[in-house]
């Protein structure tokens, strides 16, 4: 079943065990060099308690740009009264300044 929701700046929308996201901000002003924000998230229930995902994030600031990369994988330990979740993200950062 495919399921969704959007709003004024966002757009998410599941399919089984599968979930993605879509954030974009801008602000608006009158201005060429306005500061935005646009993020894309994905993450997915595998097989044998494992759980994968990715996220992009980037933001542009005056001259500066920010791009994140995030690579998520995680796994539900099952133990006799309760469930324990253990994960790992590795995180890469692109910077770049553009002063014209």
């Amino acid at each position: 079943m495919l399921d969704y929701e959007f709003d004024q700046s966002s757009l998410r929308w599941s399919f089984r065990e599968e979930h993605f996201c879509l954030y974009l901000y801008t602000v608006v002003v009158f201005l060429l060099e306005a500061p935005s924000s646009i993020a894309f998230s994905y993450s997915s229930e595998r097989a044998n308690n494992v759980g994968l995902g990715f996220s992009v994030v980037s933001d542009k600031v005056f001259i500066e740009q920010h791009t994140f990369a995030y690579v998520d994988f995680s796994y539900k330990l099952d133990m006799v009264s309760t469930q324990l979740y253990l994960g790992l993200k590795a995180v890469g950062n692109f910077y770049s300044a553009n002063p014209r």
